[in-house]
């Protein structure tokens, strides 16, 4: 049986009324004003097949509800979003990763860095089928157009998810703060930012490590980036001075969709955490009303890359191992080898409980220990370094086998059948 899992679970906060802030919002983002809005995002890199769950999902609902999918597009961040982790070798037991380079891409923030060349490149160790689904990742990046890297990631992304979620809408994280709500959030920071940073601590700090909490010791620090030219650093008071110059952090990003664009938002496990912490912050600063969360999640491996054969194998190199031990020179299903029935044949002629005896058979374990133990270490790290490849779960969806991709979509599937998609919010 392939290994794959899907886990949905359903936020408790109540549908928000969001009123004309969220129409006057979706027309500046040029998003749809009567029809619902099922949102999910990621970065700008080709997803895996947990974050792949969440546009399914989001596929779903739209269709269920008459709406849309939204992609919210963090492009914030300095990622290189044409690098990717290929496996190579056979599954389980012989998987070692491989990195390629699709594009040539510049440094920066990837809302303002300059999209970037693909490139021609090959893997010609991996096997047919990887080679395959690599070449499909490749010729997505051609029919990428945008002015920015993460508008031409953004289109990749896209492209290869049209079979999954054909004609999502896309945001950028980068311009949420030039929205209606982002413009009333940095209001609300100008006029105490001290508050707005204790909110956040507050909230932070009921999760213990899975947020930073902001520094609060000299010029206060905020939930806001500043980028200038190639570089990003943490925002503080001193620099809303300079808005133009300002993008959101994590929790900003959310908060401004759920409370002004999408009808539903839809996280991974990561952002499902993140967002308990957004909404204790902004319970507790702004006490703003937000659309419903929903939390859907999936694991896909590589084709026998399941547990059981994963152990199954483990256990056949140790029974390898085990025999190299006590044969080096030995064969797999040959029996003995010339050396062993030498050093057996030898002893066998020696009389038993003579100290002769005795001093051969452990000349003989010594040597075969020798070799044997060199060979068992080497053969042994290189099965558990690839039963760690085959445990993955983070291969880009297009390197997982289709009829994997086919069962995860039914799960969730299932999984969605009781989930009420929330009423079209918009209305004031």
């Amino acid at each position: 049986m392939p290994f794959v899992a899907c886990d949905v679970r359903l936020g408790e906060t109540s549908v928000s009324p969001l009123g004309q802030i969220a129409s006057e919002t979706r027309s500046l983002l040029g998003l749809p004003t009567d029809q619902a809005l099922i949102a999910t995002g990621h970065l700008p890199n080709v997803p895996h097949a947990g974050i792949l769950a969440k546009y399914i999902a989001a596929q779903m609902l739209a269709e269920k509800a008459g709406g849309c999918v939204v992609n919210l597009v963090i492009d914030t961040g300095l990622e290189a979003v044409g690098q990717l982790e290929v496996p190579i070798g056979n599954a389980p037991a012989d998987l070692s990763v491989a990195f390629v380079s699709m594009l040539e891409e510049c440094q920066g923030v990837l809302a303002i860095r300059p999209a970037a060349r693909p490139v021609v490149f090959d893997v010609p160790q991996a096997s047919a089928e990887v080679r395959a689904a690599l070449e499909t990742i490749q010729l997505a990046w051609p029919r990428s157009e945008g002015r920015t890297a993460s508008e031409q990631a953004a289109c990749m992304v896209s492209t290869l998810l049209q079979e999954h979620a054909p004609g999502m809408a896309s945001v950028s994280a980068a311009g949420l703060l030039e929205t209606p709500l982002g413009l009333h959030m940095l209001d609300a920071i100008r006029h105490d930012p001290r508050a707005c940073v204790e909110a956040y601590n507050t909230a932070a700090k009921l999760h213990p490590g899975v947020c930073k909490v902001l520094d609060t010791s000299g010029d206060i620090e905020l939930p806001l980036w500043v980028v200038t030219g190639q570089t990003r650093r943490a925002a503080y008071v001193a620099d809303l001075d300079s808005p133009a110059n300002l993008q959101p952090r994590a929790l900003v990003n959310t908060a401004i969709m759920r409370g002004s664009v999408a009808d539903l938002f839809i996280h991974g496990t990561g952002g499902w955490l993140y967002d308990e912490i957004m909404e204790s912050w902004m319970q507790n600063w702004l006490q703003w009303q937000l659309s419903p969360r929903l939390m859907v999640s999936g694991t896909v491996r590589l084709p026998q890359c399941d547990d059981a054969s994963i152990q199954s194998s483990l256990a056949n190199i140790r029974d390898d191992v085990r025999r190299e031990r006590h044969d080096p020179a030995g064969a797999v299903g040959q029996g003995q080898s010339r050396e062993k029935k030498a050093w057996l044949a030898e002893l066998a002629a020696l009389p038993r409980g003579s100290d002769a005896r005795r001093a051969a058979f452990q000349e003989m374990h010594k040597a075969l220990h020798a070799a044997g133990d060199r060979n068992a270490v080497d053969h042994l790290s290189a099965a558990r370094v690839s039963a760690k490849v085959a445990s993955r779960r983070d291969w880009a969806f297009p390197l997982c086998s289709s009829v994997d991709i086919n069962h995860l979509t039914s799960a969730i599937r299932a999984e969605l059948s009781e989930v009420e998609v929330p009423s079209f919010a918009t209305a004031e």
